[in-house]
C-alpha cells in the first residue's frame, strides 16, 4: 500500500467515527415539541407558558442589543426581525423536563454514563467548568453540530452535570 491510500484509509476512519457524534440541529427538541429556532408566535402556541421577554441593558456595548425569551431558568434569543427565537440556554426544572436530540432524550436523569455511552467520542471524559454567574462548578462534555444534509456547523452543544446528574445544556456558536 501507497502512503497515501495508507493516509486516505486513517483519515475515513476517524471521519466515520465523527459523524456519528455529531447531533443534527433539525432534531432538537425542547419537551418533544419545541424546536432549536421557532418564530415567537408559534412558541406562545405550544402550551409552554412564557415567563419574560427580556432585553439587554441599554448599557451592554453591543450595537445589536439582545432580547431573550425566559421559559422558567431555560432562554432563547429572540430576534424581533424575523420572529425568530434560538435555544441558548436550556436548564432542567418544572418548565423544561426533557431535551430531545434525535431519537435521544435527556432529561436530569441523564448521568455521564449515560453521555459516554450515546458519545463515546466527545464524552468518555467530562472536564470541570466554572460558570459566569455561577456559585456551583459542573463537568461537562460537547458535541458537534450538523444540519440536515450532514453539513457540519461551528455550533457545539455542551452538557453540564453536577453530581453526576444533567442539570444544563448550552448550544454554543463562535462570535
Amino acid at each position: 500500500m501507497t502512503k497515501k491510500t495508507i493516509l486516505v484509509f486513517i483519515l475515513s476512519l476517524i471521519f466515520i467515527q465523527v459523524l456519528p457524534q455529531s447531533v443534527s440541529i433539525d432534531s432538537v427538541r425542547i419537551n418533544k415539541v419545541i424546536p432549536w429556532r421557532i418564530k415567537l408566535t408559534d412558541l406562545k402556541n405550544t402550551g409552554i407558558a412564557i415567563d419574560s421577554i427580556v432585553k439587554s441593558p441599554e448599557y451592554v456595548s453591543d450595537p445589536n442589543p439582545v432580547t431573550y425569551v425566559y421559559i422558567g431558568a431555560s432562554f432563547l434569543e429572540y430576534e424581533p426581525k424575523d420572529d425568530n427565537c434560538t435555544i441558548i440556554d436550556i436548564v432542567f426544572d418544572y418548565k423544561i423536563r426533557s431535551l430531545s436530540l434525535g431519537n435521544k432524550i435527556f432529561d436530569k436523569t441523564t448521568t455521564s454514563e449515560d453521555l459516554k455511552k450515546m458519545f463515546p467520542l466527545d464524552c468518555s471524559v467530562t472536564k470541570p467548568v466554572n460558570v459566569y454567574g455561577q456559585k456551583e462548578s459542573f463537568e461537562t462534555c460537547g458535541v458537534s453540530v450538523k444540519d440536515s444534509k450532514g453539513q457540519l456547523w461551528a455550533m457545539r452543544i455542551f452538557f453540564f452535570l453536577q453530581n453526576d446528574k444533567l442539570v444544563r445544556v448550552d448550544f454554543e456558536e463562535p462570535n
